[in-house]
C-alpha cells in the first residue's frame, strides 16, 4: 500500500467505541487542556463527598464521544484515578433503555465489560450471576445491586453516558428518581454528553435545573485544527502534507471556514487536503457529502420545526442574511425570526457576522461544508445553479489552483454533461476571468452535443444564467447553420471541408442561416456556385489575417468561443483554450481603437502578430496604425500600411488608412486623393473615404466650396458620427458668412465626441476664431487635460497646440491660455510650447533667457507657429 493510499485511511468517525486505546490516544489531538482540567476535577472528588456531575454539550462531530473515551482512559492509567474510579462506557445511543430500571442494568453490564477488559473473569461472572436474580423492573434493585458490586469493588463509579439526552427524555417520568439517586449515592458520578440543550437544565421547574456543570465542545481554534491535521499527517507518513500546511496558511484557514472547526469534518477533508488540486475535485466532494450525510441530516432532524424552516432559509442563502430579510423570507415578524436565530447561535448552528457598514449583524451558516451539503440536496432549481460546487472550490483553493484546473480541463476537453457540469461551476468560481468563459463555451458545447434539452437543465438561460443565453442561441444557430449546409451537400465530393469552411466564416449565425438560404444550390452547378464563394472568402480572410491566423479563428468562430473578429473577451478566451496568442490579438488589432483604454501598445501588439503570422495584411496594418500614434514615426508607418495595401489591396479599412497618412505630407496628397477615390469607387458612400478626399481636395481654395457641401451632405446623411461636423466645422472656418454655422457645426462635433480630441479642439479653436475667448479658454482646458491622458503626444497634436496658442495670442489672451495649461497638468509635457507662449505673452525673447538650453531651441522654433512677429525679431539672437 502506497504513503497515499495509507495517508488517506481514516478512523472510524462515527464509532469512536471500535478505536483501540492506541487510537483514541492518537486521534484525540485537540482537547487535551479540558482533559487535562476533568481528570483533574475527578482527583479533588473526596470519598464520601457528593460529586460534581457533568454535562458535555456540543453539536454532532465535535468530539464528545472521543472525549468520553479519552476520559476512560485517562482514569485506567493514572494510578491515583484507577485506585478511585471504575470507568463505565455505554454504546452511543442505548435504545434499549425504556425505563430507569433499564438504565440501572445497562450500568451493571458496563460493569461487567470494564472487568472484563481488565482480565477479572470472576468479576464479570459475579456480576452477570446478580443481574440474572434481577427483576428487570425493578429500579431500585438494580441501582443496589449496582451499589453492591462497586462496594465490593472499592471503586466509585464514573457513568460516561453518549447522547444523555435520549436516556432522559426516555425515563421523564422517573427524572426526580434519578437525580435523587446521583445526588443520595456519592458512589456514582455521571458524565453526560449531548448534541443540544436539555431542556432540564434550563427550565427552572425540571429535575436537573441547575444539576450539572456544563462543559460545550465549540469548533476548534484554527491553531487546534492545524495540530490535528499535522499529528495525522505525521502518524501517516504524508510529511508533503505537512510541509504544505507550514507553508500555505491560506488553504488551512479555508479548511477553518469550511468546518467550522468541526472535527470529525476536519478529518474527512483531510483525504482532500492531502490529494490537493489534481484530485478528483467533483468526485471526492460528492463522497464526503454522501459520508456525512448521516451526521448532517440527525443534526438538522433534531432541531424544532421553525428552527428547521429557518436555517433552510439561511442555508439556501449562502451569504450572510439579516433578521428582517429572513423574517420576509418566511412571512414571520422579526422579532421572532431574531427569537429564532439567537437559539440557532446559542446552538452554534449558525453565527453573527457584520452586515457590511454600521453595527447591524447578519446571520450564516457557521460551518460552511454544512451549508454546501444542504445546498447540494436542496431542490432542483438551486442544484441547477451548481451553488453547493462553486463555493466549495471559491473556499477551498486559491485562485491559481483554480486557474491550473481550469487550464487542465481546457487541454483536456468536456465530452459530456457531467464534465460540462463541472466545467461550469469551475467558471462561476472564476467569474471575471478569460478562463471562465472559455469553460463557459466548452460545456455549452458539450451540452448542445447531447441536445436543448440538456442544455435546459444546466442552464437558467431567463435568469441566473441569462449571461450566457445569447452565447448558447449564438452556438444553436451556427449548429443549425451547419445541418442546412451538410443537406445542401449531400454527395458532394469535398462537402465536409466546405461545411466547415462556410460554417466559420467570421459572419453572425444568423447571417449565415441567410446565406445557406440565399445559396441554395440546385443540382451540380449550384454546388460549384457555393464551392466558388467558399473559396473566395476563405482566400480573402487569407489574406486579411493570414492563413495561420485564419485556422484558428475559423476553429474558434466554429466552436462559438468567438462571436466574430471583434470579440475581445472571446479571443482571450479561445487563447486560453486553444494554447494560440493569434486568437487574442485578432480582436485586439480589429478595435485598435482600444488600446488607450486598456493601456496597450498596439505596436507591440502587431510585432507579437507579425512574429507568428507576417502573412495577413492585418498585422501590417496594426503596425502602421500604432507607429502613427508615435512621434517621428510616420514614414516608418506609411511603409508598414503599404505592406498591408500590397498584401490585400481591397481591404478598405487599410487602404483608408495609408491614404490618410498620405494626406499629413502634402506632397503625397496626391497619391493619397487616387486611394480614397479607389475606395470610393467601389463604396460611394464611405463616410471616412469622402472624409479624406475633402481634405486633400480643401488644401486648393478653388475646391473649398464643393468640399463643404460634401461634408453637409455627410452631415445629413449621418448625423449623429463627431467626425462629419468636425470636418464640417473645419471647412466652414474663415467661410465668408457662415459663421453660425460653423459654431454650430463645432458644438455638435464636441455634443457628440467629449471623450474625443479633435471634436474638442475643433470646437476651442473655432471659439477662439470667432472672438469667444471666455468659452474658448473653457473649452482648450478640457482639450489639454484630454490631451495629457495620451501616452506620447504625437507630432500632429504639437501642430494642433501651435494653432490653439497662436489663437489665443491673436485673442489676446495668451496669458489666459497659460493658466489653462497649468491648470490641466500638461504643462511639462508641452514644456517647449508652454515657455513659447510665455514669451509671447510678454511679448520678449528674453523671457526665454532662463529656460534651458534643451528647451530654449524648440521653444524659439515653436515662438515662429505661435507668434511669427515676435520669433523674427528673435532669429539675430538664436544665431548668436
Amino acid at each position: 500500500m502506497s504513503t497515499q493510499d495509507t495517508a488517506l485511511k481514516r478512523p472510524a468517525l462515527y464509532n469512536p467505541a471500535l478505536w483501540s486505546r492506541a487510537e483514541v490516544r492518537t486521534y484525540f489531538i485537540a482537547r487535551h487542556a479540558l482533559l487535562a482540567r476533568i481528570l483533574d476535577d475527578f482527583r479533588r472528588e473526596k470519598p464520601g463527598s457528593r460529586p460534581q456531575h457533568r454535562l458535555i454539550l456540543g453539536q454532532r462531530g465535535m468530539g464528545k464521544s472521543t472525549l468520553l473515551r479519552r476520559l476512560a482512559i485517562g482514569v485506567e492509567d493514572d494510578p491515583e484515578l484507577a485506585g478511585q474510579w471504575l470507568a463505565l462506557t455505554f454504546p452511543e445511543e442505548q435504545y434499549n433503555v425504556a425505563t430507569l430500571a433499564d438504565f440501572w442494568l445497562n450500568c451493571l453490564d458496563a460493569m461487567s465489560d470494564a472487568l472484563e477488559t481488565r482480565g477479572d473473569v470472576a468479576g464479570m461472572r459475579g456480576i452477570d450471576v446478580e443481574v440474572e436474580r434481577l427483576d428487570r423492573t425493578d429500579g431500585e434493585g438494580a441501582l443496589q445491586a449496582l451499589l453492591r458490586m462497586a462496594k465490593k469493588l472499592d471503586r466509585r463509579l464514573l457513568l460516561l453516558v453518549d447522547n444523555i439526552d435520549l436516556i432522559l427524555e426516555r425515563i421523564k417520568d422517573k427524572d426526580w428518581v434519578l437525580r435523587e439517586a446521583l445526588q443520595e449515592h456519592p458512589e456514582l458520578l455521571l458524565v453526560g454528553a449531548s448534541s443540544r440543550a436539555l431542556e432540564a437544565t434550563y427550565d427552572y421547574g425540571a429535575a436537573f435545573y441547575d444539576f450539572f456543570r456544563i462543559d460545550e465542545l465549540r469548533g476548534l481554534s484554527e491553531t487546534e485544527m492545524r495540530d490535528t491535521i499535522v499529528a495525522l499527517a505525521r502518524q501517516r507518513g504524508a510529511d508533503e502534507l505537512v510541509r504544505s500546511i507550514a507553508s500555505d496558511t491560506g488553504r488551512l484557514r479555508a479548511l477553518h471556514t469550511l468546518t467550522g472547526g468541526n472535527p470529525r469534518t476536519t478529518v474527512l477533508l483531510y483525504g482532500v487536503l492531502l490529494k490537493g488540486v489534481d484530485g478528483n475535485v467533483r468526485s471526492d466532494l460528492e463522497g464526503l457529502l454522501d459520508e456525512v450525510t448521516p451526521l448532517y441530516k440527525a443534526r438538522f432532524d433534531e432541531l424544532p420545526t421553525q428552527a428547521q424552516q429557518l436555517l433552510d432559509k439561511v442555508a439556501l442563502h449562502w451569504s450572510p442574511i439579516t433578521a428582517r430579510q429572513a423574517a420576509d423570507a418566511l412571512a414571520w415578524t422579526v422579532n421572532l425570526a431574531s427569537a429564532q436565530l439567537d437559539r440557532l447561535v446559542q446552538a452554534g448552528v449558525i453565527e453573527k457576522v457584520k452586515a457590511g457598514k454600521g453595527k447591524r449583524m447578519a446571520f450564516q451558516v457557521a460551518e460552511r461544508f454544512f451549508n454546501i451539503w444542504y445546498l447540494m440536496r436542496a431542490s432542483r432549481r438551486v442544484r441547477r445553479r451548481l451553488m453547493w460546487l462553486v463555493e466549495f472550490l471559491r473556499v477551498w483553493f486559491r485562485t491559481d489552483d483554480l486557474q491550473r484546473q481550469a487550464e487542465s480541463r481546457l487541454g483536456s476537453g468536456c465530452a459530456d454533461s457531467a464534465g460540462a457540469e463541472y466545467d461550469l461551476a469551475l467558471s462561476r468560481a472564476l467569474r471575471g476571468s478569460p478562463l471562465a468563459r472559455a469553460l463557459e463555451t466548452q460545456a455549452l458545447a458539450a451540452l448542445l452535443a447531447e441536445g436543448s434539452a440538456c442544455l435546459d437543465d444546466m442552464f437558467d438561460l431567463r435568469g441566473e444564467d441569462r449571461d450566457l443565453a445569447t452565447r448558447a442561441e449564438r452556438m444553436q444557430i451556427r449548429k443549425r447553420a451547419r445541418d442546412r449546409f451538410e443537406s445542401m451537400l449531400v454527395g458532394a465530393e469535398d462537402a465536409a471541408s466546405m461545411v466547415d469552411a462556410l460554417v466559420g466564416l467570421p459572419l453572425d449565425p444568423h447571417e449565415l442561416i441567410a446565406l445557406a438560404e440565399d445559396l441554395k444550390p440546385l443540382g451540380q452547378e449550384g454546388v460549384l456556385r457555393l464551392r466558388q464563394f467558399a473559396a473566395e472568402m476563405q482566400a480573402s480572410l487569407e489574406r486579411y489575417l493570414g492563413k495561420l491566423a485564419y485556422s484558428f479563428i475559423h476553429r474558434a468562430l466554429v466552436a462559438g468561443d468567438m462571436s466574430d473578429l471583434k470579440d475581445v473577451e472571446g479571443g482571450e478566451a479561445a487563447k486560453l483554450r486553444y494554447g494560440q496568442p493569434l486568437l487574442a490579438l485578432v480582436p485586439l488589432i480589429y478595435n485598435g481603437q482600444l488600446r488607450e483604454a486598456q493601456q496597450i501598445d498596439l505596436v507591440d501588439i502587431a510585432r507579437s502578430y507579425l512574429e507568428l503570422d507576417p502573412g495577413g495584411a492585418i498585422g501590417w496594418y496594426a503596425l502602421g496604425q500604432g507607429l502613427s500614434a508615435h512621434a517621428g514615426e510616420r514614414d516608418r508607418a506609411i511603409e508598414a500600411l503599404r505592406r498591408a495595401v500590397a498584401i490585400d489591396p481591397s481591404a478598405h479599412q487599410i487602404v483608408r488608412a495609408l491614404a490618410w497618412r498620405l494626406a499629413e505630407d502634402e506632397a503625397r496628397r496626391t497619391e493619397a486623393a487616387e486611394l480614397f477615390g479607389r475606395v470610393l469607387e467601389s463604396s460611394p458612400d464611405d463616410a471616412d473615404a469622402r472624409r479624406g478626399m475633402m481634405t486633400v481636395l480643401g488644401g486648393d481654395p478653388q475646391n473649398r466650396a464643393s468640399v463643404i457641401e460634401i461634408a453637409r451632405s455627410l452631415c445629413a446623411s449621418k448625423p449623429d458620427d463627431h467626425r462629419n461636423w468636425c470636418f464640417l466645422a473645419t471647412f466652414l472656418l474663415a467661410w465668408p458668412g457662415a459663421e453660425n454655422e460653423q459654431l454650430a457645426a463645432a458644438r455638435r462635433a464636441a455634443e457628440l465626441g467629449p471623450e474625443h480630441g479633435e471634436s474638442l479642439w475643433v470646437l476651442a479653436n473655432s471659439l477662439l476664431f470667432y472672438g469667444h475667448a471666455s468659452e474658448g479658454l473653457a473649452v482648450s482646458r478640457k482639450w489639454f487635460m484630454l490631451l495629457n491622458l495620451a501616452e506620447e503626444i504625437a507630432d500632429q497634436e504639437i501642430s494642433r497646440v501651435c494653432i490653439l496658442l497662436r489663437g489665443a495670442c491673436v485673442s489676446g489672451v495668451a496669458r489666459e491660455m497659460l493658466h489653462e495649461i497649468d491648470a490641466a497638468g500638461v504643462a511639462d509635457r508641452l514644456r517647449p510650447a508652454r515657455e513659447a507662449l510665455a514669451a509671447a505673452a510678454e511679448g520678449s525673447i528674453e523671457v526665454l533667457n532662463g529656460v534651458a538650453p534643451e528647451i530654449r531651441r524648440p521653444a524659439l522654433e515653436l515662438l515662429a507657429r505661435i507668434d511669427p512677429k515676435l520669433a523674427d525679431r528673435a532669429l539675430p539672437a538664436a544665431s548668436l
